[in-house]
């Protein structure tokens, strides 16, 4: 699995030793099973945080993201949704600090990969679930990316397990449909279908989005994700949609025109 390491850190020798390091942080073994497909990035002075994360993002649309943050830094990447470790080089050689981080990051998303590739994993894991209102599956859901970065968090656990109650909320149309079609079906009543059709973009700039929504449009628990396939919201009978509100990726109200389905993609943009 290809990933790029974004390191913050104002502290030069700890940034010269990342740059000049590169993959000899990652023990040898970790190489040998894991590939060779990693990148390391440096915060330059002239970004920000936020506009660094989306221009590593937008150039590197392959890689996983994880963000690793000099302790006291002074500033918060926890609202981004990506994987962070903040080093601590207080308590350990910053040679061994970033093998142990780098190690730790590389297993836990190659293990979240192997669980995404399924399709049939992949369509439940990629709701926007923002949208879909199901009180187990958005329990899960809020507990994996609270504790996403959490090293002792039974991660791969929870995907199986919300993976599982999903597929218990998996129907055909019985009203509007073909039957052999199964969709995901929330206590609303709408039924989403990760759709094949590949006609629109999900809008990140201007209208008051936000850099959380650029990532999420690109990003899944830091991996990445087909970023032009969203899921048709719809009723069971292709029923008109319109009035009937929902939220969109920055969290403001959206009430549907006259319409039988939404696209949403699974960061919540809606279109």
């Amino acid at each position: 699995m290809k990933t790029a390491f974004l390191l913050f850190a104002k502290d030069q020798q700890l940034r010269k030793h990342f740059t000049v390091s590169d993959e000899a942080m990652i023990p040898k073994e970790i190489r040998d099973k894991h590939g060779s497909g990693f990148k390391f990035f440096t915060n330059p002075p002239h970004l920000s945080a936020e506009e660094f994360c989306v221009k590593i993002s937008n150039e590197n649309p392959e890689h996983a993201l994880v963000l690793l943050v000099e302790h006291g830094l002074g500033y918060s990447l926890d609202g981004l949704g990506l994987p962070l470790s903040v080093l601590q080089t207080d308590a350990r050689a910053m040679g061994i600090e970033f093998s142990r981080v780098l190690t730790f990051w590389i297993k836990r998303l190659n293990a979240v990969e192997q669980i995404f590739k399924p399709m049939g994993n992949k369509k439940a894991l990629l709701l926007p679930f923002g949208n879909f209102r199901d009180e187990k599956a958005n329990e899960i859901w809020a507990s994996i990316a609270s504790n996403l970065s959490e090293r002792t968090f039974g991660l791969t656990d929870e995907l199986t397990r919300l993976i599982t109650h999903l597929k218990t909320r998996e129907f055909p149309k019985r009203r509007g449909g073909d039957y052999k079609d199964k969709y995901f079906v929330d206590e609303k009543g709408y039924y989403f279908q990760y759709g094949h059709e590949v006609h629109s973009k999900p809008v990140t700039v201007g209208d008051g989005h936000t850099v959380r929504c650029a990532l999420s449009s690109q990003l899944r628990l830091g991996l990445p994700y087909d970023r032009e396939r969203h899921y048709n919201l719809s009723l069971e009978d292709n029923g008109n949609l319109k009035g009937r509100t929902f939220v969109n990726c920055h969290g403001l109200d959206h009430t549907a025109e006259s319409c039988d389905h939404l696209n949403v993609f699974p960061n919540d943009f809606i279109n």
